[in-house]
């Protein structure tokens, strides 16, 4: 505790002299309370920032809202599909045309009508940038007439629906290689000053079509989680993310919210034996490969445990990367039964006949590499902790703590401890599929099975969540991994200040919180 203590005492300046370009925003604010009246400016502290700023073209909220642009479709809180910019739309009978009717009353911030040719510009422009955007599938994009936009696939993708929900229209006659730094939309915010890592300020934008916003300002500061929490316990900010070592700590007229997430911690198996190479690296490991072993693994954890240890108790036991999606497959979830495990290492001949506490089978022992990012201290906490449940069973694991570089070098013969999680089901067909071997960070288990590939195939032209259910049934047996925690996302909030209904919050990506930034409100007395 001493040394938490000196640690906020010694970077509180650092958090006041960046926080010096909001003080009349703050004294406002302060003034405010006196009167009892509801604040009109609010001030936030976020421990990251978009990568590349704020332009979707280059995967701006490829995982979320984008605040400062309007998208075609949208998802609510259920992560079901409503309608922004798109007034309708209709699919071909083949699944490969999508024509949608835009709206005719929206305008960028400076003015100009958004038409059909910013959200062709958009499309053609994001597809090649090379970015994260999943335009894969996207043949060509074409505007019938002003209000009118088609879309053709290379072949019919049902998940498309998702895409359009994440991919911010930008205008075609503003746009430049700084755009990122100096935004124009069409949201409910827009950009009114942006000085990278450091701040962006949001203010209302008044002529937006759909729900104004509640606060006229919003000044975005970002902080390492040291500067948020001390910003917040100094009264300088109104919402602070922070993490779960603060979490337990008192702010002052602040209340600590945590936001269930899809923000999931998961060990990929490889599924082959060694010998092989994907990607000119190493690929195969001659433990995981083996069935017993990933089964008896995936029964042994204590995920409750898990949280408790490894996360302070913040979080809930995970059991595939969509859990509480509406794609997800209850069947997913494993009871804990540490004799079962013992017993299917036994029935496949795993015995410990040295009595060094490892099970061996036909002078192999059943141990293996564990790779994490070494930045990540909650990674840590995770690896270190199945370490020790697995020691139960017999199973040893050697924790190795390395870069991304090093992990993706090492990724196709070891397991890893990855994050991932998306609201967007096409993150199922990504990681399981065989076709997304050696593919980016996807399917580095070297995972294949037909019947899965199949019902995959099938869900993406569907789009029927039963078929993506049934797709995770083989899963259930087979195991390609041992999902472990979903991570709850964590933030101190002022008392009087409501942050709506906030949806479940994808794998940790900037700014996440403000998503429905038009919902947050000052509670009335």
């Amino acid at each position: 505790m001493k040394k938490m203590v000196h640690s906020i005492v010694s970077i509180l300046c650092v958090g006041i002299l960046l926080l010096a370009g909001c003080s009349n925003n703050q004294s406002n604010g302060n003034a405010n309370n006196a009167t009892n009246q509801p604040k009109t400016e609010i001030v936030v502290a976020l421990t990251s920032e978009p990568d590349g700023g704020f332009d979707p073209v280059l995967g701006y909220a490829a995982y979320g809202s984008p605040l400062i642009q309007s998208t075609l479709l949208d998802l609510n809180e259920e992560a079901e599909i409503t309608k922004d910019l798109a007034t309708d739309y209709t699919v071909s009978e083949d699944g490969k045309t999508w024509t949608f009717s835009l709206r005719e009353d929206v305008k960028f911030t400076d003015n100009e009508p958004l038409t059909a040719e910013d959200v062709v510009f958009t499309y053609e422009s994001a597809k090649n940038s090379g970015s994260t955007v999943d335009l894969v599938q996207m043949k060509s994009v074409k505007a019938l007439n002003d209000y009118t936009v088609e879309f053709t696939l290379m072949q019919p993708q049902s998940t498309f629906l998702f895409t359009t929900a994440s991919i911010g229209i930008v205008p075609k006659h503003a746009y430049s290689s700084s755009y990122g730094q100096n935004p124009i939309g069409s949201g409910p915010y827009k950009v009114l000053e942006y000085k990278q890592g450091q701040q962006v300020i949001f203010v209302k934008n008044e002529d937006y079509y759909g729900t104004k916003g509640n606060f006229e300002k919003v000044t975005v500061l970002f902080m390492s989680e040291d500067q948020a929490f001390a910003a917040a316990k100094s009264g300088q900010v109104d919402v602070a993310q922070t993490n779960q070592t603060y979490a337990k700590e008192t702010v002052n007229a602040m209340d600590l919210q945590k936001f269930q997430t899809v923000d999931n911690r998961g060990i990929s198996f490889i599924t082959i034996p060694s010998g092989s190479e994907i990607n000119g690296h190493p690929a195969g490991n001659d433990v995981t490969s083996q069935l017993e072993i990933r089964q008896a693994i995936n029964l042994a954890l204590n995920r409750e445990a898990l949280v408790t240890d490894a996360l302070e108790g913040f979080g809930r036991a995970a059991y595939s990367n969509v859990d509480h999606l509406p794609w997800w497959n209850e069947n997913t979830v494993i009871t804990q039964n540490v004799d079962k495990a013992k017993q299917i290492l036994s029935n496949a001949g795993w015995k410990d006949t040295d009595n060094d506490g490892i099970l061996e089978k036909n002078r192999l022992k059943a141990q293996f590499d564990l790779y994490y990012n070494a930045g990540d201290g909650a990674r840590q906490a995770l690896v270190n902790a199945v370490t020790q449940q697995l020691k139960e069973i017999g199973i040893h694991v050697n924790p190795i703590g390395g870069s991304w570089d090093d992990i993706e070098r090492g990724m196709y013969a070891n397991p890893v401890l990855f994050g991932w999680g998306n609201r967007n089901p096409m993150e199922l067909y990504y990681l399981y599929h065989s076709k997304n071997i050696g593919f980016d960070w996807y399917n580095t288990n070297a995972y294949k099975n037909e019947a899965v590939d199949q019902a995959l195939d099938k869900a993406l032209i569907s789009g029927d969540m039963a078929d993506w259910k049934k797709a995770q049934e083989p899963l259930i047996e087979d195991l390609p991994w041992a999902w472990l925690v979903n991570v709850d996302h964590l933030y101190f909030v002022n008392e009087k200040l409501s942050l709506g209904n906030q949806p479940i919050h994808p794998h940790s990506h900037a700014l996440d919180v403000l998503c429905n930034l038009e919902e947050w409100s000052w509670k009335s007395e």
